[in-house]
């Protein structure tokens, strides 16, 4: 997922393709957060394997056996497919975040959609091993319990700073959702908004302007709320 940067400020930025297909899987109104693709290690690593089967290909096909160049031919023929294949899927999954939801399509021959509103969203989890911690991907789990199930999404880059945008965006849903029922909880809650929105900047996920006018936007509703107590 590093072709595409996660935070995407503007549609018209990206190519058509991806304009279309955004476009038809949120509503008018929804604001879309972040677009992500797979991490490129999904298409190297194969891309590596193709490599090392051409070079047992041609030291098979040195030994002028018939079966071993037949062999050769077949590791090399499955290792094309292979790369194929996985070069089509980072083509075409895409993880589309909204302030409503989560949406992730997949498919290469028979394209599935699947969708988690944030406010079904129960636990946010990642895994990571070697090769992840080095390059930067790994696998991120999305349960929401028994209203859409599970979502297991390979491949993501940056697991963590996604899970804490999910987070954060999460926590902003359910705090707009209600009111906070003392200064003290709308303080708290106030405070925690505002870490998450510097967590996002740091991640990347917001630019300084975006982060100054959420901020302001922040505090103006903190006022106007104590304004209204007092």
């Amino acid at each position: 997922m590093t072709a595409h940067e996660p935070m995407t400020p503007s549609l018209g930025q990206l190519s058509g393709r991806t304009q279309r297909i955004v476009g038809a899987m949120v509503d008018p109104d929804e604001r879309v957060v972040a677009i992500v693709h797979p991490h490129w290690w999904l298409v190297l690593g194969p891309a590596a394997t193709f490599v090392a089967a051409s070079i047992v290909a041609v030291v098979l096909t040195t030994f002028n056996y018939a079966l071993l160049s037949l062999f050769g031919l077949l590791i090399l023929g499955a290792a094309v497919v292979n790369m194929l294949f996985r070069g089509l899927q980072w083509y075409f999954e895409m993880l589309v975040i909204t302030d409503r939801r989560v949406r992730f399509s997949r498919g290469v021959l028979l394209r599935k959609t699947s969708e988690i509103p944030l406010r079904h969203v129960n636990d946010i989890t990642t895994q990571q091993g070697i090769i992840g911690r080095i390059l930067h991907f790994g696998r991120l789990h999305i349960d929401s319990g028994d209203a859409f199930g599970d979502e297991l999404i390979t491949f993501v880059p940056n697991p963590i700073r996604l899970r804490q945008l999910l987070a954060s965006l999460e926590d902003a849903q359910q705090a707009g959702s209600g009111g906070a029922s003392s200064a003290v909880n709308t303080n708290t809650d106030s405070l925690s908004r505002l870490e998450r929105l510097t967590i996002l900047r740091a991640g990347g996920f917001l630019s300084d302007t975006e982060f100054e006018r959420a901020k302001s936007s922040l505090l103006r509703e903190l006022d106007g709320e104590q304004g209204t107590r007092y």
